[in-house]
């Protein structure tokens, strides 16, 4: 459990890194703050406010062993792997809409997820989910290669919390193994 302790929370930090370059990038480049339909201050606080006070203290929480803080490290991986990852790649081929499996689901409650633009605080969290439809664009190599460094470092950092989560469900099922055996003489 201590090298999952240990290397959760460093890809966690490198991740997170290189997620705020995109996101700067997103907010003073592209333009995205007007398809969410707020000044590039609130962008940044919508999105701080999603990535900088959860995800950090899963992180916090990992570092201790604790499985809520891989829960929490590993949800932000895969949106991140997913948002900010594939979703960049897929702009570079010219598809700007959302509608994933997220954006199905929710499509299927009758919630019309892209019929969102311009509702701040919610079409940034849909945006996010895959769900929006962002304005056609394109991004500088830089913006790709940190986009296309992120995604592989979360395919790791999910799997590690994944593999966290199985050995402390597993030594849980141990010691309780353990606490039910009878005494030996």
């Amino acid at each position: 459990m201590a090298r999952f302790q240990s290397w959760v929370p460093r890809l966690f930090v490198i991740s997170l890194f290189f997620l705020i370059i995109h996101v700067l990038d997103d907010a003073l480049n592209l333009g995205e703050p007007r398809d969410w339909g707020v000044s590039v201050p609130e962008f940044l606080l919508i999105v701080a406010s999603l990535y900088l006070i959860l995800p950090p203290f899963g992180a916090l929480l990992a570092r201790r062993g604790h499985p809520l803080g891989f829960l929490l490290v590993m949800a932000y991986g895969l949106q991140a792997f997913y948002g900010a990852g594939l979703n960049h790649l897929r702009h570079l081929q010219g598809e700007f809409g959302g509608v994933g499996l997220i954006g199905r689901l929710l499509t299927s409650f009758g919630i019309d997820c892209l019929a969102m633009q311009g509702k701040g605080f919610v079409t940034g969290v849909l945006a996010m989910l895959g769900c929006g439809v962002t304005t056609p664009h394109t991004h500088a190599w830089w913006s790709t290669a940190v986009a296309a460094i992120d995604t592989v470092l979360n395919i790791p950092l999910v799997l590690l919390c994944a593999a966290a989560l199985v050995v402390w469900v597993r030594s849980r099922g141990s010691r309780a193994a353990l606490a039910g055996a009878p005494a030996s003489s």
